[in-house]
């Protein structure tokens, strides 16, 4: 453990491919036999956070403030009646290292340098994702492990008839989207255009087998707004090229795909109907704790008859109220606007791309990690973006005297990096 968090402190590089991995290739389901249940995920993500920590600048933007209000008013929920339990699993050991694991890794890798680690074991997610369509081959859940969680997620779902892909994430959904997230940041990595998009183009393929409509919606999404409003330097020729690869892929898939949504249409009307369905839960609200709407029994929680939420934003607001999501959701209009106006970086892209997930399931195995994570790189880079630009504004001319007494004590940024000197005249 010590070796560990001195190796991370040190290449905090390693520390993200810790994380990668972690999310990618290790179900919810791998789990010590101990007193207290942590998700793989979540350990890597603190495992980073107690590495970083020491060097990182605990200097707040405004999306960090508003982030914080956020999860301070879903811990006073606690309060009024929220699980002490849901918001340990949700907050503390679910958002919080995820986000701040996120924030550290950029603020001394930078963005680049983080999403390139993501892309290349996101595009191995993906490859396997495809051998396990092809062969029906998940070797993610062959080594059993004697919990409730591994009865739950390790188990294969179908869709008329047909097993869905899901990986190392436990469910399709969770998989695919997870894969969609991974698009943007693919698209600003430093390899040749061909490399970008080819890489985003096995992503967008490894959400069709997964045969989840969310999923396959955030992928497109992403991949749209990566070749559109995204700052990357891709080629023209090759963003032609990528929309004309996917219509191939479509022209191939979309004949099987609409097939299997047809014989599987009362499983998906079904789904559609119950999701809107829990628009009635709205009325139930309170601005913070629990919904009186809410009830415990010996299989679960209900809330006034619906057995599961599967919508994030109003499962939150029913656990913990509606005022720490309207707060996120301040947050995530303006990475909209920004996203729109072209002023986005990758992850605030991710962020947008992943809004139809958002409605249509929970934050379910490590989807959860994946977003907080993304969150906290999109703050990150942002900060970055807004220091380097204060930097380049501040005026540039040296006091008179000895330029080597200003080597030492030359004023630095906010950062910890240096101001720009002026070249040297003659």
């Amino acid at each position: 453990m010590v070796g560990s968090l001195a190796t991370v402190a040190r290449r905090p590089l390693a520390g993200a491919v810790i994380i990668s991995v972690a999310i990618a290739f290790v179900g919810v389901w791998v789990a010590l036999p101990i007193g207290v249940y942590v998700p793989p995920a979540t350990l890597a993500c603190l495992l980073v956070c107690l590495a970083l920590a020491p060097a990182f600048s605990w200097r707040a933007s405004s999306g960090d403030v508003l982030v914080a209000a956020a999860f301070w008013l879903v811990g006073l929920s606690v309060l009024v009646g929220s699980s002490v339990t849901l918001v340990l699993g949700d907050l503390v050991f679910g958002a919080l290292p995820a986000y701040l694991a996120g924030r550290m890794l950029v603020e001394r890798l930078g963005l680049t340098k983080v999403a390139e680690v993501i892309a290349v074991v996101w595009a191995a997610a993906a490859v396997l994702g495809l051998l396990e369509a092809v062969t029906g081959f998940n070797p993610f859940v062959l080594v059993p492990f004697p919990n409730s969680l591994y009865s739950e997620w390790a188990v294969t779902q179908e869709r008329a008839g047909i097993a869905r892909v899901e990986g190392a994430f436990g469910h399709s959904i969770a998989y695919a989207t997870c894969m969609a997230a991974g698009i943007p940041l693919v698209a600003v990595t430093r390899w040749s255009s061909r490399a970008r998009c080819l890489m985003m183009v096995l992503l967008v393929a490894a959400t069709l087998p997964s045969l989840s409509r969310t999923g396959m919606a955030c992928a497109v999404l992403a991949l749209l707004l990566s070749l559109t409003v995204l700052r990357t330097g891709i080629s023209r020729r090759w963003r032609l090229r990528v929309i004309g690869l996917l219509a191939a892929i479509g022209v191939i898939a979309f004949p099987r795909l609409l097939d299997v949504f047809a014989l599987a249409g009362e499983e998906q009307a079904g789904s559609a109907r119950y999701r809107s369905d829990l628009l009635v839960l709205v009325r139930y609200l309170r601005f913070i704790g629990v919904s009186p709407a809410g009830r415990r029994n010996n299989t679960g929680s209900t809330w006034a008859g619906f057995g599961s939420v599967d919508d994030e934003l109003l499962r939150a607001a029913l656990c913990y109220g509606w005022a720490p999501v309207v707060l996120l959701l301040v947050g995530f209009s303006v990475v909209c606007w920004r996203v729109l106006a072209r002023r986005a970086n990758a992850a605030q892209t991710a962020v947008v791309a992943l809004a139809p997930a958002y409605v249509t399931v929970a934050f379910i195995t490590q989807l959860s990690t994946v977003v907080w994570l993304i969150i906290g790189m999109a703050l990150s880079a942002e900060k970055a973006a807004h220091t380097m630009t204060r930097i380049s504004q501040e005026p540039t001319d040296e006091p008179q005297g000895d330029a080597g007494d200003q080597r030492d004590g030359a004023p630095r940024a906010p950062s910890g990096l240096p101001y720009a000197r002026p070249l040297r005249g003659t």
